[in-house]
C-alpha cells in the first residue's frame, strides 16, 4: 500500500511504520487535545514559529527563555503562514496507552548512532513515509518531525530543555534548507562584523565567548551552532546563529567575576576544592541568560563573517599562545573541529532525513570557507590574551 492511501489514523496499527504518513500519525496522537487560547510566536529574521500547548506553566517558561525573540500572543493573532508546533503533556512513552496501541513503544525504535568520540545512547528513531519519530531514551520524551507536522509529547514540563532543543532544531532545519552549512562553533559580532570560534570537544569556545562579552561593544550570535550561508557580495559569508542561550560549565563561571555570583557559596567552595583538570572536564551545564548578565540588546541573529578561529591549544602547555592563519585547503584535520552532524531531527527541503550513521564530509566546509580567513590557535590556554590581542582586533578591523 502506498503512503498516499494511509491517511486514516485507524489504519496505522495495521501498517508498517514506513507506510505511515506524518499527517495520519499526528492526528492519531492528538485526539481531542485542547490547547490554550494563547501561543508562543517565535520570530528570528525570516523564520517564524507558533508553539501551541496545553501547559500554561510551560508556555510562560518558554516565553521567558526566548524573550529576546518570542512573545505570547492570542491564537487569533497568529499569521496563517506560520509553522505550527504542538507541545502536549503526556506520560513517558512506555506508559502512553494510545502510543502503545499504535505500536509506538520504546522497543520499536532504532538507536541513533552517536557522533564519533561520543558513546552515550541518547536518541532512537522510527522512520515514516514522510516524517520521523524520535524518542529520548533517558527521559521518555517523544517527537514527531516532518516539514508540515511537528509534535512534542511526553513529560514536557520535566524536560523543558528538550522542548527548547526541539524548537531550535526546527530553526536549524530552516537555516539548512536555505543553504546554511551547520558548524560546531560559537560567534560574536561588533556591529555587523562577526568572528566564529570553533574548538574540539572541551576546547574552551564557550569560555572564550563569555570572556569576549565583557566588552560592551560585542554582541552574542551563537554558542555552539552556527550556520554559514553561501558567499554573498565580495565573496563574504553570512554567519547565522540560533536562539539557544549559552550553556556553560562551572569552571567558566567560577573564573569569571561577572558570572561567579550566579553560583551559591556552597557550590563555589565545592568547585574550588576540585583539581583544575577535573573542573575543566566537569559536565554540569548552566543556562546563561545574556540579558540578565550583560544587559538588553546584546544578541544578534547574524553577522558578516570576518574569520573562523579554531582553538587547537593545549591545557598545561608552557608554549606561548600563537595564532596563525592557515590555508583552508590544507586544513582538513582542523575542519573536524568545525564540522557538525545535523542530527536526527533535521529534515531537508525535499523531505529526506539524514540517514542514521551518515559520516561527515569535510569537503563542503573546505569549499564554503575557501574565501574566509581561518586562524589556528596553538600553545597554552590563555583566554584573556586571545580575546584582547586577537579576537578584538579581528572584530574592530
Amino acid at each position: 500500500m502506498s503512503a498516499t492511501t494511509c491517511d486514516s489514523p485507524a489504519n496505522l496499527a495495521t501498517l508498517p511504520f514506513a507506510e505511515w504518513t506524518a499527517a495520519a500519525c499526528f492526528t492519531a496522537l492528538t485526539p481531542s487535545r485542547q490547547c490554550l487560547s494563547e501561543a508562543l510566536l517565535f520570530e528570528v529574521d525570516d523564520f517564524r514559529l507558533c508553539v501551541m500547548t496545553d501547559m500554561p506553566r510551560l508556555l510562560q517558561r518558554l516565553a521567558t527563555y526566548f524573550r529576546h525573540c518570542a512573545r505570547i500572543v492570542a491564537l487569533d493573532n497568529v499569521p496563517i503562514e506560520v509553522k505550527i508546533v504542538h507541545v502536549l503533556k503526556a506520560p513517558v512513552l512506555k506508559d502512553t496507552p494510545l502510543a502503545a496501541r499504535l505500536g509506538i513503544v520504546p522497543e520499536a525504535f532504532v538507536d541513533w548512532m552517536p557522533e564519533p568520540g561520543k558513546t552515550r545512547r541518547k536518541d532512537a528513531i522510527i522512520d515514516l513515509a514522510d516524517g520521523r519519530l524520535i524518542h529520548k531514551v533517558r527521559t521518555g520524551m517523544a517527537f514527531l518531525r516532518s516539514n508540515d507536522h511537528n509534535l512534542a509529547f511526553g513529560p514536557c514540563e520535566d524536560n523543558e530543555s528538550q522542548v527548547i532543543n526541539f524548537l531550535l532544531n526546527l530553526h536549524m532545519s530552516h537555516l539548512q534548507q536555505n543553504d546554511g552549512l551547520i558548524c560546531h562553533a560559537s560567534a560574536l559580532s561588533k556591529g555587523d562584523r562577526a568572528v566564529a570560534i570553533a574548538a574540539f570537544s572541551g576546547g574552551g569556545k564557550s569560555t572564550t565567548m563569555v570572556k569576549a562579552l565583557d566588552n560592551p561593544e560585542f554582541d552574542f550570535i551563537s554558542n555552539d551552532r552556527l550556520f554559514l550561508d553561501r558567499p554573498g557580495r565580495e565573496g563574504t559569508l553570512r554567519a547565522r546563529g540560533v536562539a539557544k542561550l549559552p550553556r556553560i560549565n562551572p569552571g567558566t563561571m567560577l573564573n569569571n567575576p561577572r558570572l561567579r555570583p550566579l553560583l551559591n557559596p556552597a557550590r563555589i567552595a565545592g568547585y574550588e576544592a576540585m583539581p583544575p583538570e577535573a573542573l575543566w572536564d566537569l559536565e554540569e551545564k548552566h543556562d546563561l541568560i545574556i540579558e540578565d548578565v550583560y544587559g538588553p540588546g546584546r544578541i544578534r541573529a547574524s553577522g558578516e563573517l570576518a574569520a573562523m578561529v579554531i582553538l587547537n591549544w593545549t591545557r598545561g602547555s608552557e608554549a606561548p599562545l600563537e595564532v596563525r592563519e592557515v590555508e583552508v585547503s590544507r586544513s582538513e584535520a582542523l575542519m573536524r573541529a568545525v564540522m557538525k552532524t545535523p542530527g536526527p531531527f533535521h529534515q531537508q527541503r525535499d523531505g529526506r532525513f539524514v540517514p542514521n550513521g551518515a559520516s561527515l564530509d569535510p569537503a563542503p566546509y573546505l569549499e564554503r570557507l575557501a574565501g574566509t580567513r581561518v586562524l589556528e590557535v596553538t600553545g597554552r590556554v590563555d583566554f584573556a590574551a586571545l580575546v584582547e590581542n586577537h579576537l578584538t582586533p579581528l572584530l574592530e578591523a
